[in-house]
């Protein structure tokens, strides 16, 4: 397990920064939440969770995930403002944004890992 301390400070913004990032994405959504259900909106926050791991690493795709779940539960689903789910196909669309965001942060993010063939050899 990595210490705090061994994280670069730069990668630090993005756990706060990809979690403030899945709210700002559901509100923005928010316009256009009558026109389509909530499992077509699963495409933007997989995509936010992919960029956001790859830029600051698992911890913040991990929360980012956790964070774009609730997002769309929140500002997306019926009844909106509330994290209760009424409909089948929200449920639905709910689990299956959360595995793919946990799938696409502990697949997504290279950062700190290494081939198995790749050594340092100090050349």
């Amino acid at each position: 397990m990595r210490r705090l301390e061994s994280v670069p400070h730069a990668r630090l913004f993005y756990l706060p920064g990809g979690m403030i990032a899945a709210i700002l994405l559901g509100m923005a959504l928010t316009p256009v939440r009558e026109l389509t259900n909530a499992g077509n909106f699963i495409f933007a926050f997989v995509i936010l969770i992919i960029v956001v791991g790859e830029l600051g690493g698992r911890a913040a795709a991990v929360a980012t995930a956790a964070c774009s779940a609730l997002s769309l539960d929140f500002f997306l689903t019926k009844p909106y403002l509330s994290l209760k789910i009424e409909q089948k196909h929200d449920v639905i669309a709910f689990v299956g944004l959360t595995l793919c965001g946990l799938v696409a942060a502990a697949l997504g993010s290279r950062h700190g890992r290494r081939a198995p063939g790749d050594a340092s050899s100090g050349d």
